[in-house]
C-alpha cells in the first residue's frame, strides 16, 4: 500500500511523499550525521503499520508533533486494524491501538480511511472513535447515526452509479464440480478429517469452555488448509503432527495463551486467527517452534491422556500420507481450471488477449497451484505468459508484473496471474482482468 500511496499522491495530487522506512533513515544518517532526526527532514511522510508502532520511529514523531502541531494531519489507511479487538465484553487495547491513540492527539487533523466495515462490536467501533474525534465521542457511549453525519462519509459502487460514473457490476459464478470417484483424494481427505474432528470432538466434551474453544483453533485451521489445497493442508498437517504430545504445565503456560486470547477474541501483538494456519519457520525440535499452530496444538491437548494421544496421532499419520500423494498432483479444481483457460483463453493452440487473475489465500497454495497449471498447460508454453504476485515480491518486479498485464495484449505475452491476497491491496489491475466469470480458489 505504501508504493501505491505514493504513486497516486504525485499523480493526483503532485505531491512527493517521502517513504520513512529503515532505508530511509540508514540513508539519512550517512547523509547527515547519526543523531539526526529523520521527522525533520521533510512534510509528507508515508510510513507503515508496523513502523508506526515501533517506538524507533514513533519516539521522534510525538517529539516534533509536541502536544498539537497546527496545520498537521493524519491520514490512516486501513483504519479498522486500529480498532480494539472485542471478542469479549470490553474492547481490549492491541499495541497498534496504543500507537495510534498516542500519535493521533500530536495531529489537529485527522483523515481515517476504509473499505472494510468495524467488526459490529460498539465498544470497539467507539474506540476507533474517540481516536479519530476524542472531544464528539467517548469510548462506551453509544453513537446516534446525527453524530457520525458530520464526521463520515461512505461511499458505495451504487453511489458512484448514480453519479455516473462507470463501475461493472460483479458477476460470481457458482462453479459445482461433481463425478468424483469415491476414492479420490478430495473426498477421501475430508472424510478423513471429519473423522479426526468427531474423535477430538469426543475428547474435548470433557473439558471446560475455554479448553473446548482453544482445542478447536487448530481443528479450524485445518479446515481451511484443506480447502485451499492438499500442499497447504500438508504443510500446516507437518506442523500439528510434531507437536502432538502431551504438553507438560510449562509448556501449557507458555503457549496455550496464544490460543486462550485467539478463543476470546483479542489481537496478539498484531497477529489475528488467521495466523494459525500459517506453517512457515517451522523448526525440528517443537519445543523451539514458535508457530501459532504448535501453540494451538499444544493447547488443544491439554489433560489428555498418552493412549487417547496416540489414537489421534494415528489417524494424522493416515491423513498425512494421503496428502502427501494427493499433492503431487491437481485437484479436480485444477483440473476444470485448466480445462477452462484452454477453452477461453486459448485458440488453435495459441492465446488469446484474455487476461486471468487467480487468488489463493496461502503461499503453499499458490506454489502447489502454479506447479499444477505449468503442468497441465505444459503444450501452450506457460512459462511465458504465467506469473505470479505475492507479498515477497520486490517493488521492482511488482511494477514490471503490473505494466505487463495491463498493457495491451499485443506488447506483452502475460495472460494468467496467479496471486496470494497480497495483491488485492496495493495494485490496480483491473485494466486488464475485468469480465467475469471471477474464479477464487483459496476456500472453495
Amino acid at each position: 500500500m505504501i508504493m501505491q500511496w505514493h504513486e497516486e499522491l504525485g499523480q493526483k495530487f503532485g505531491i512527493a511523499a517521502t517513504i520513512l522506512d529503515r532505508n530511509y533513515l540508514a540513508q539519512i544518517r550517512r547523509r547527515r550525521r547519526f543523531g539526526t532526526k529523520p521527522w525533520a527532514s521533510g512534510s509528507c511522510f508515508l510510513v507503515s503499520h508496523r513502523l508506526l508502532a515501533d517506538e524507533t520511529y514513533a519516539s521522534g514523531l510525538r517529539e516534533i508533533l509536541g502536544p498539537m502541531r497546527s496545520n498537521s494531519m493524519l491520514i490512516l489507511d486501513e483504519a479498522h486494524h486500529a480498532a480494539p479487538a472485542s471478542g469479549s465484553r470490553y474492547a481490549i487495547d492491541s499495541q497498534f491501538t496504543r500507537a495510534v491513540r498516542d500519535i493521533a492527539q500530536g495531529f489537529e487533523h485527522r483523515l481515517f480511511l476504509s473499505a472494510t466495515p468495524h467488526n459490529g462490536h460498539s465498544n470497539s467501533f467507539t474506540a476507533l472513535l474517540e481516536i479519530l474525534d476524542p472531544h464528539r465521542f467517548t469510548r462506551g457511549v453509544p453513537v446516534e447515526t446525527a453524530d457520525l453525519e458530520p464526521v463520515m462519509v461512505r461511499r458505495l459502487k451504487s453511489d458512484l452509479r448514480a453519479l455516473c460514473e462507470h463501475f461493472p457490476e460483479r458477476v460470481v459464478e457458482e462453479i459445482k464440480i461433481d463425478g468424483l470417484a469415491n476414492d479420490a483424494s478430495d473426498l477421501r481427505l475430508s472424510e478423513m478429517l471429519e473423522s479426526y474432528g468427531a474423535m477430538r470432538d469426543a475428547r474435548l466434551h470433557a473439558l471446560t469452555a475455554r479448553e473446548r474453544a482453544e482445542g478447536k483453533l487448530v481443528f479450524s485451521g485445518l479446515q481451511q488448509r484443506l480447502l485451499s489445497s492438499p500442499e497447504a493442508f500438508l504443510k500446516t498437517l507437518e506442523v500439528h503432527l510434531r507437536a502432538m504430545k502431551a504438553p507438560t504445565a510449562a509448556e501449557l503456560s507458555a503457549l496455550s495463551s496464544l490460543a486462550t486470547a485467539f478463543a476470546d477474541g483479542k489481537e496478539v501483538d498484531g497477529l489475528d486467527e488467521d495466523d494459525l494456519n500459517y506453517s512457515a519457520a517451522v523448526t525440528e525440535d517443537v519445543d523451539d517452534d514458535p508457530s501459532l499452530v504448535t501453540a494451538a496444538t499444544k493447547a488443544g491437548l491439554a489433560g489428555a491422556t498418552q493412549p487417547a494421544v496416540e489414537d489421534e496421532k494415528a489417524i494424522v499419520k493416515s491423513m498425512l500420507e494421503e496428502a502427501r500423494k494427493a499433492s503431487l498432483k491437481p485437484d479436480a479444481r485444477v483440473r476444470w481450471m485448466a480445462s477452462w483457460i484452454r477453452q477461453n483463453m486459448t485458440s488453435g493452440g495459441q492465446w488469446n488477449d484474455r487476461r486471468l487473475i487467480v487468488f489463493t489465500e496461502y503461499q503453499d497454495t499458490r506454489l502447489w497451484l502454479e506447479k499444477r497449471l505449468l503442468e497441465l498447460l505444459d503444450d501452450l508454453d506457460p512459462d511465458k505468459h504465467v506469473a505470479s504476485l505475492t507479498g515477497t515480491t520486490s517493488p521492482e518486479d511488482r511494477e514490471r508484473i503490473k505494466f505487463a498485464f495491463n498493457c495491451d495484449p499485443a506488447e506483452s505475452p502475460l495472460r494468467l496471474l496467479i496471486c496470494t491476497d497480497a495483491a488485492r491491496e496495493g495494485i490496480n489491475l483491473q485494466k486488464g482482468c475485468h469480465d467475469p466469470p471471477q474464479i477464487r480458489l483459496s476456500s472453495l
